[in-house]
């Protein structure tokens, strides 16, 4: 008996030593520094960065591959796909570029301007905005056919955007280096106007995420982290243990577990929404530039040098190695989803943007269908599970 339980602690010794370290580094293949970052499930995604760089990755970053963005030594500063086709990526000098393939081929779109440009974000094939320079907002309604200039109502430059809907955004931004003022925008109409927040102090901010319409985060300059229960009527300054400048802010699922991604490889993470900021060991002290988390138990930062980084769940979620024999299909769609699993039975698990799940059952092995076209066009999140594997997939109803 005795030889049981000091195996058993062997063990215990073992499995908690292997699931310490929550950030690992993967191989871009690239030196060069990396702003954004984008995936659309566990496996497929795409980062981009200096001098014209995309990589791309199909099996959840075990190899990532490089794309041609032809846009020479441009900085791309920020990357958006809704689905394995259509994606954008913006960068310096107004440049907005697109593709409908995955990135096999990536062609220019019209801006109309010349400034840096650092925020997209798409809320369907059609309907997106990007956000830069000297308080710039464009907006399109034709997938970025043509732009059209919003007014912003600042000239300071404007970092990261957020719709949670076609009416409901926000954006904040920095005019330089520490003691200038930042900004959080908001809009409830789409961006026909866009209104000032008061945040608690004049921190320059450089991330922005929102869970729902109520409950939202800003971070910046000497680690500021706001928060907001009520859509941004009012801020409330959060309790960071870090004074270093926050990049990025990702809260994948819910109000309460989310991360922030900082320079010199700092990363913050609560599971309490904020009430708590806890440091996590990322393994790199590379400056930190952008962040995606598929879920809880997944997410991606990069930065510095072609710097990767993955988050797994500590409790040991399947790490995607391969990629795994779950497909969800067509994306986007009316409403009516292709789910393949054949191995086994599998558990299906439907979340709207807000992160309230609105379908769930067990459906047998191989092939089914789930119907969501009673719900609103939008972004929604079906996860999968199996005995063996986990599947979160990003999709798209657009009717």
């Amino acid at each position: 008996m005795k030889k049981i339980y000091l195996l058993s602690f062997v063990m215990l010794c073992f499995i908690t030593s292997t699931f310490a370290q929550t950030w690992s580094a993967q191989v871009s293949g690239t030196p060069n520094e990396l702003w954004g970052i984008s995936f659309i499930n566990s496996n497929q995604g795409w980062a981009c960065g200096t001098n014209g760089t995309i990589v791309t990755t199909s099996n959840g970053g075990t190899t990532w591959t490089p794309q041609v963005s032809g846009t020479g030594t441009l900085i791309l500063r920020h990357v958006n796909f809704l689905n394995a086709t259509q994606g954008w990526i913006v960068g310096d000098s107004g440049y907005i570029i697109h593709t409908s393939n995955g990135g096999t081929t990536w062609t220019k779109q019209t801006s109309g301007v010349t400034v840096v440009m650092r925020g997209v974000y798409f809320v369907d094939a059609s309907n997106g905005w990007a956000t830069g320079g000297s308080g710039t907002i464009l907006h399109t309604t034709n997938g970025g056919a043509t732009w059209s200039p919003q007014t912003s109502g600042t000239a300071i430059g404007l970092q990261l955007v957020q719709f949670i809907d076609l009416n409901n955004g926000w954006t904040v931004g920095s005019s330089g280096g520490p003691g200038n003022p930042g900004i959080i925008l908001h809009t409830s109409n789409g961006g026909t106007t866009w209104s000032t927040q008061t945040a608690p102090n004049n921190n320059n901010l450089n991330g922005v995420c929102f869970t729902d319409l109520n409950n939202g985060w800003a971070g910046g300059n000497l680690g500021a982290m706001f928060n907001t229960s009520n859509g941004g009527v009012t801020w409330t300054a959060q309790t960071n243990p870090l004074t270093t400048i926050i990049r990025a802010i990702c809260f994948p699922v819910d109000a309460s577990n989310g991360w922030a991604v900082c320079d010199s490889g700092k990363i913050i993470a609560t599971t309490n929404g904020g009430a708590t900021w806890t440091p996590e060991a990322s393994g790199t002290t590379q400056f930190l530039r952008g962040a995606y988390f598929v879920s809880n138990n997944l997410g991606f930062a990069v930065g510095g040098a072609g710097t990767i980084i993955v988050y797994t769940s500590p409790l040991g979620v399947n790490t995607i190695q391969q990629p795994i024999n779950i497909a969800v299909y067509p994306n986007p769609s009316a409403g009516v989803f292709t789910i393949e699993a054949p191995a086994e039975k599998k558990v299906v698990e439907v979340y709207n943007a807000t992160g309230q799940m609105i379908y769930s059952a067990v459906q047998p092995s191989g092939s089914s269908k789930i119907d969501l076209s009673n719900n609103a066009n939008g972004i929604y999140f079906i996860t999968v599970k199996t005995d063996s594997e986990q599947f979160t997939s990003k999709v798209i109803i657009q009717k």
